[in-house]
């Protein structure tokens, strides 16, 4: 028997009503300049100008 994959999935967008107010996604878009503190949290005592493109989010 053939199997089939169904796709529920939807996108995740700030614009479309998804869920109830208290579960809705929100999404906070930030430029890579300003994600220093979410990479020093993985990278601790990793700076700014040690990353190859002089900004914290280079593998985003």
């Amino acid at each position: 028997m053939p199997r089939r994959f169904v796709d529920l999935s939807i996108t995740l967008c700030n614009d479309v009503v998804s869920d109830p107010p208290l579960l809705r996604p929100e999404i906070s878009y930030k430029r890579h300049g300003e994600t220093m503190p979410e990479l020093a949290h993985f990278f601790p005592g990793v700076t700014v100008d040690q990353t190859p493109t002089g900004q914290a989010a280079w593998f985003a």
